[in-house]
């Protein structure tokens, strides 16, 4: 049966109507194919981007707990230095006060002892100050308060005891470093 529509027949219409319904059908299939596909591929970026944040928090922690290793490394070395410095300020009161048999006036420390006492003060507050741990940083302290306060005694007695104060914080500083070392591998 052939229908006529505004006095074109079936046969010329009815194709024409097929080739055009097939394209546009063609054109939203593609629309809906590249739709997804631009979806899966921002899906991916993101995912890529993730992935890359991701990775660059890492690198950053890692980093960070390395500094942190090194820096507990070396404060605990840094610590040692400081305990022998103490040692030695007060050893050269007691043998000032003892040949003088006065302990005041305070000798004057040598010049080399004078600065690698300094020097190794700067390191410790340095190093101490970078430490992410309170408690180390509030044992440090401990140790530099009663260690700075030798230059002031007025006694042998007194230096020794505030040597001993400088002394008590050291094992608990120590120990506290080595377990915070140990839980970082």
């Amino acid at each position: 049966m052939i229908l006529t529509v505004l006095g074109v027949s079936s046969d010329v219409w009815l194709p024409i109507l097929s080739l055009v319904l097939g394209y546009a059908f063609a054109l939203l299939t593609e629309a809906f194919r590249d739709g997804r596909q631009r979806q899966r591929e921002e899906a991916a970026r993101t995912a890529d981007r993730q992935a890359a944040r991701e990775a660059k928090r890492e690198e950053l922690e890692q980093r960070h707990r390395e500094f942190q290793r090194q820096t507990l490394l070396k404060l605990q070395e840094a610590l040692h230095d400081l305990g022998r410095v103490y040692g030695e300020e007060h050893h050269a009161d007691v043998m000032h006060g003892r040949k003088q048999g006065s302990w005041r006036p305070r000798a004057i420390l040598g010049e080399e002892l004078n600065l690698r006492a300094a020097a190794t003060e700067r390191r410790v507050n340095i190093l101490a100050s970078r430490v992410d741990d309170e408690g180390v940083r509030a044992l440090a302290a401990r140790m530099r308060e009663a260690g700075s306060r030798l230059t002031f005694a007025n006694s042998e007695d007194e230096s020794f005891a505030l040597l001993q104060s400088s002394i008590e914080p050291f094992g608990p500083l120590n120990d506290r470093i080595g377990e915070i070392l140990r839980r970082s591998h």
